[in-house]
């Protein structure tokens, strides 16, 4: 597996990687000062959605993925009675979605960032949607189960135990981006998600002996990638958290719900 550092692409360059690799690098989307804003506000939910947690789960559900080997990994979620939800995806990982929509995070400057609408206008032309949430991963948390972003467009399992309908889906245009933004250095020490290269054209079973990438970077550059391809957030080895914010973009015919 390489560890890669983040180095300056201009817009053709991450085109061809995403295309490509899957993946891509885009560098100094945010400026220090505006990764202080969205920390101080990113440690005020994060309190909220731990203080959630607390109270107990409001209810769980199975993920099945394949990779290496089936996955079948329990997820519980929580709800936070203002239209957001946490879901634990991992031991100390979690992905919530609340208080997106005020404060810094409703605000032009974190929901639309230029360099990035600059990449997604190229790609989709007009018709697309976004969202937005914050993930965290404390320490000593577990690996997250390998997974693709996008739902299994065929449904559950089939009755022999597969389940990835990539030899349909890969042919497809690209349809969904997920956009990770760390609010600190992002290093294969505090758990910085490991991508199967070029499995966003792949099934599982062709992907398996394909390299993986895994990124070094500094806050306020962002990691784009192709939300068919499989990854996985790493442990956190660190004696920090990790936090990081996302945005996923999608072709509007896509209910990312």
């Amino acid at each position: 597996m390489s560890v890669q550092k983040a180095t300056p692409l201009p817009l053709e360059k991450a085109v061809h990687d995403l295309e490509h690799d899957g993946v891509t690098i885009i560098p100094n989307v945010f400026q220090p000062e505006q990764i202080a804003r969205f920390r101080a506000q990113y440690d005020r939910l994060f309190t909220r959605a731990m203080d959630i947690v607390q109270q107990g789960p409001e209810d769980s559900y199975e993920l099945i993925t394949h990779f290496d080997k089936e996955v079948r990994a329990n997820k519980t979620a929580f709800a936070d009675g203002e239209g957001g939800g946490i879901i634990e995806t991992a031991p100390g990982r979690h992905d919530f979605t609340f208080g997106m929509d005020r404060g810094v995070f409703g605000s032009d400057e974190f929901q639309k960032p230029p360099i990035i609408w600059t990449v997604m206008k190229h790609l989709f032309g007009s018709r697309y949607v976004h969202n937005s949430g914050m993930l965290s991963s404390t320490v000593r948390s577990d690996d997250g189960p390998w997974h693709r972003d996008i739902y299994n467009l065929q449904g559950s399992a089939k009755a022999d135990g597969t389940y990835d309908d990539f030899a349909v889906v890969h042919h497809f245009d690209p349809f969904y981006y997920t956009v990770l933004m760390p609010l600190v250095e992002l290093t294969p020490d505090n758990g910085s998600t490991e991508f199967v290269q070029g499995s966003h054209r792949l099934t599982y079973a062709e992907a398996e002996d394909k390299p993986h990438l895994q990124f070094r970077m500094a806050p306020g550059s962002a990691i784009i990638f192709d939300g068919r391809i499989f990854h996985r957030g790493h442990r956190n080895k660190s004696s920090e958290s990790m936090p990081v914010l996302y945005q996923v973009y999608t072709r509007d015919w896509y209910n990312d719900i």
